[in-house]
């Protein structure tokens, strides 16, 4: 799924810098600075998401059937509460 942020991302900004040119002569040097940035761009959401993910403050990956997989070890007693109010104001997002 990171992979396929970093090539939208990668999509995207080319396709804004080709778009956002006006003059001819520096329509590609702009479609490959967008490209580049938008890479970027998507290369920092996939670090940022897997961190979360990695610090168990989002979910993992789906299984099959749709169920959310949960991290592997147990929650401590005073983060149960925290945990579940940051999922609260942040949902994850697919």
């Amino acid at each position: 799924m990171d992979w396929v942020k970093t090539a939208a991302g990668g999509a995207g900004g080319a396709a804004f810098g080709s778009v956002v040119t006006t003059p001819r002569s520096v329509r590609m040097p702009s479609t490959v600075f967008g490209a580049c940035m938008g890479v970027g761009a998507g290369v920092a959401a996939g670090f940022m998401h897997a961190q979360s993910r990695l610090m168990g403050y989002s979910p993992h990956s789906h299984t099959m059937n749709g169920a959310v997989k949960r991290p592997a070890y147990a929650i401590p007693e005073g983060q149960e509460q925290y945990l579940t109010d940051y999922a609260a104001r942040n949902p994850p997002t697919q």
